[in-house]
């Protein structure tokens, strides 16, 4: 059904079921990303450059022993409790640490220049607030290409969900062009990694394939879940955000 990488339990009960509630990501993104790691959790992230993804997780298992639970669906994901917090071996994510009550701290280093990862497939969901038992469905993709032309694909998985999208740009205008435009500092080349988390890195400015109907959205980073996420200056009807492309180098 959806085309993009499982990197949430949010996500893979979107892959069973097309609708779900509030997302873990979208509670952290609610708490500032000040974490600190455990004395164990840095020595063992010291452990991790240049490592491949088996080789981490030896690691991990030869440091911390077989892993207690599995709580993965489509994906094999371990955790262990370490200290006051959940190390966690995601292998499409990577390794993490979360502290108790606190955001997920991704223990890898990675380079995720703006413009490669702002373009690529984003996928839009109803909002809860739509829903008597405040779930989001999945609505669909949007596919902005390297030559910055885009196209929009209902999932059609929804009907009554999409029909209420009544003045989404997208259902609209499905397909067109876009112009990026970065916010202060930021370039094609400037790394994810290096910007506030909750801040603005570009605005996309939509321009239907008719020529005429026009749409601003600007796409902020959220770092404790790796995402981008889209937002107007005005409400919008439907969430929409990606992941990063990289989460392992």
């Amino acid at each position: 059904m959806r085309i993009g990488t499982l990197i949430s339990f949010a996500a893979a009960a979107i892959l069973m079921s097309g609708c779900v509630g509030e997302s873990p990501r979208s509670a952290a993104n609610r708490r500032a990303a000040s974490s600190q790691l455990p004395p164990q959790i840095e020595e063992l992230k010291s452990l991790f450059p240049g490592r491949s993804p088996d080789e981490i997780r030896r690691v991990i298992v030869g440091r911390f022993g077989p892993a207690p639970r599995d709580v993965g669906s489509g994906y094999q994901i371990e955790e262990w409790d370490v200290g006051d917090g959940v190390l966690t071996f995601h292998p499409a994510v990577g390794p993490s640490f979360t502290p108790k009550g606190q955001s997920s701290i991704h223990l890898l280093a990675t380079h995720n220049p703006a413009k490669k990862n702002l373009i690529g497939t984003y996928e839009m969901y109803s909002l809860a607030a739509d829903d008597p038992n405040s779930v989001k469905c999945w609505l669909g993709n949007l596919h902005i290409q390297p030559d910055l032309s885009y196209s929009y694909k209902d999932s059609r998985a929804f009907p009554a969900k999409s029909a209420l999208q009544t003045n989404n740009f997208f259902y609209l205008n499905p397909a067109g062009t876009v112009e990026i435009q970065y916010a202060a500092g930021v370039s094609d080349e400037a790394l994810l990694e290096a910007l506030p988390s909750g801040g603005v890195v570009a605005w996309l400015h939509f321009q239907a394939r008719d020529g005429y109907a026009r749409q601003t959205f600007s796409i902020a980073m959220w770092e404790p879940g790796r995402r981008l996420v889209f937002g107007a200056s005005t409400p919008l009807s439907f969430e929409m955000d990606k992941s990063w492309e990289s989460f392992w180098k």
